[in-house]
């Protein structure tokens, strides 16, 4: 578990050393043709820290490539720092704190949690927490009283919480 002040959240190189360990924990993989052993990393001046290249397929990739922070100019260790926000915070947090807490402007925290909130609903779980959840902001809707993923509680509806996001 991280907290604010370590260094993946804290150093851009940091934090891509973090996720290519996680995504790669045996050795870069080349993402189009899968194989190990003919990729390599770019070197030189002008060159970004972190690019390979497969000699196999001739691709260009890192470890961005095919997930929710490739493309953006928004750097990895932000990128990690607003997981753990919005993960973390039991009330949630609004796009504007987020902006704030980050130093970027309320379009790209818009955005940036928009992509998450999105993936982080994508998932499939096969178990649940035991915490009872209450939403304020939220209508939901149960088929029934016997619906084993609600708990009804002096006439109000509380949701099971669920996970969604862990590093």
């Amino acid at each position: 578990m991280f907290d604010l002040f370590s260094a993946p959240l804290q150093d851009e190189e940091a934090a891509r050393e973090l996720m290519e360990r996680l995504r790669w924990p045996v050795g870069v993989v080349c993402p189009r043709c899968n194989r190990r052993e003919s990729v390599y990393e770019l070197n030189g001046r002008s060159v970004r820290p972190g690019l390979y290249k497969c000699g196999a397929c001739d691709k260009q990739f890192s470890v961005t490539i095919e997930t929710a922070f490739h493309g953006t100019k928004v750097p990895l260790n932000k990128w990690l720092m607003a997981i753990y926000l919005l993960s973390g915070c039991h009330k949630g947090i609004t796009n504007q704190q987020l902006a704030d807490m980050l130093g970027i402007s309320y379009k790209s925290a818009w955005h940036m949690a928009d992509r998450l909130y999105e993936i982080m609903g994508s998932f499939d779980f096969q178990g649940q927490f035991n915490h009872i959840v209450k939403s304020k902001e939220t209508e939901a809707e149960a088929d029934s009283r016997d619906d084993p993923g609600v708990v009804w509680r002096d006439g109000k509806l509380f949701i099971k919480k669920t996970p969604f996001w862990e590093l």
